[in-house]
């Protein structure tokens, strides 16, 4: 569908930044603060942010691809990133509707994981375990904040509605922002707890880090695409999140009093 890009003023470019970038900025800082006795250096927390915006188009991309193939493979309607369509290709074969669904979270979080590596994981200045749920989260809020401002863009392009991009700017804010973050920070959470261990549990750990940011991931998009209940489902969708955010926040205070094991 061809956009009408002459209504993307530079008013309404501020606009669209202000609520898709500036949110995940914010959170950001919010998480940045739990790390204040031991910051780690602002241009890795950049690049790791950068890269995570950028593992948003590359997961995109990846997901556009992976509904092509099954298209070609099984004719079926294949689209990720539109609910209503995901919902259509359930109900036209489940099980591959599931499996595009799952994998489709796979993606993505693979991808936010690959941006907090080349971020900050991997330098030698990520020396604690908390550093590991810092650069997870602070990508998953890269890839949140690209994700979020593409979506306002793509809405306020098709339509003119104002109070409607601002509403859904607020919903950004609080649903799959933090979703993104309740699933990198958990994955993050498994790798400060295999800091310490030997190299086989540490793979181990991620593996199932990886697991359970999936399952998270895809059980938030299966909830909320159906039209059944429509509304009470996204409600409850949003306080899963949040109680997913509590837990994480008293996980995080756990993970700053790992020690290694004296030999």
């Amino acid at each position: 569908m061809a956009w009408n890009l002459s209504k993307l003023t530079p008013e309404s470019l501020f606009y669209l930044i202000l609520g898709g970038i500036v949110p995940a900025v914010l959170w950001l800082f919010f998480w940045l603060r739990e790390d204040r006795l031991r910051p780690e250096p602002k241009r890795l927390i950049i690049l790791t942010f950068v890269l995570g915006m950028v593992s948003a188009v590359v997961a995109a991309k990846l997901n556009q691809g992976l509904g092509q193939i099954f298209g070609q493979i099984f004719d079926v309607t294949p689209v990720i990133s539109a609910p209503s369509n995901s919902e259509l290709l359930l109900k036209q074969n489940f099980v591959l509707g599931l499996a595009l669904v799952v994998l489709s979270a796979l993606v993505e979080e693979v991808t936010k994981l690959g941006a907090a590596y080349f971020g900050g994981l991997r330098a030698k200045q990520a020396d604690e375990p908390i550093d590991s749920v810092i650069y997870m989260i602070t990508a998953a809020l890269g890839f949140a904040a690209l994700e979020n401002a593409t979506y306002l863009t793509t809405t306020f392009l098709h339509g003119d509605q104002t109070a409607l991009l601002i509403a859904l700017g607020n919903m950004r804010f609080i649903g799959p922002t933090l979703l993104h973050v309740l699933t990198s920070g958990t994955l993050g959470i498994f790798l400060a707890y295999a800091f310490y261990r030997r190299r086989a549990y540490k793979a181990a750990d991620l593996a199932l880090g990886v697991i359970l940011a999936t399952a998270l991931h895809t059980f938030f998009n299966l909830f909320i695409m159906s039209n059944e209940g429509k509304q009470i489902k996204v409600f409850l969708a949003f306080v899963s999140v949040w109680v997913g955010i509590i837990l994480l926040i008293l996980f995080f205070e756990r993970v700053k009093k790992i020690k290694p094991k004296p030999n």
